[in-house]
């Protein structure tokens, strides 16, 4: 198992995306993630923002792997399960 990193945020240098995510990421309290899980969030990820033509460390990018990781607390979804789940979330939900 392991935790969702908290310094990856820190490179993105936009103060309010940052406080945001920190409060979102306090109040998920610190979820803890099979390494298979991470690999399939990350891939997840990676292919949103290719498609969407926008960089993972923007602040939507940024905004789709918090609701990546909301999304697998509490359960295991694939790849395909997870951009189908983003495809249905509101613009408004993915920008904090």
């Amino acid at each position: 198992m392991v935790t969702a990193p908290r310094g990856d945020l820190h490179t993105l240098g936009d103060q309010e995306t940052l406080t945001s995510l920190r409060s979102r990421e306090d109040n998920m309290a610190q979820g803890t993630y099979r390494p298979d899980d991470v690999a399939v969030m990350r891939s997840a990820l990676d292919d949103w923002c290719a498609i969407h033509h926008i960089s993972p460390t923007s602040r939507e990018g940024v905004a789709v792997a918090v609701k990546i990781l909301d999304l697998m607390c509490d359960r295991s979804l694939t790849r395909q399960q997870l951009l189908k789940q983003l495809e249905h979330a509101p613009l408004a939900e993915r920008i904090p």
